[in-house]
């Protein structure tokens, strides 16, 4: 989707970028879920080598 068509600041791409984060959101959630914790523990593992 872009978001060429819609003025910055109107209620159409607020609602357009609303959907667009709410789309990203879930297919982060699907991708963290199916890995098993695996982003969690690389995380972990960063945060504990600095």
């Amino acid at each position: 989707m872009t978001m060429r068509r819609f003025s910055e600041g109107g209620e159409q791409y607020a609602e357009a970028m609303k959907s667009a984060h709410k789309r990203s959101a879930e297919k982060l959630l699907a991708l963290a879920c199916a890995n098993g914790g695996v982003f969690i523990k690389v995380f972990t593992t960063s945060k504990s080598m600095t």
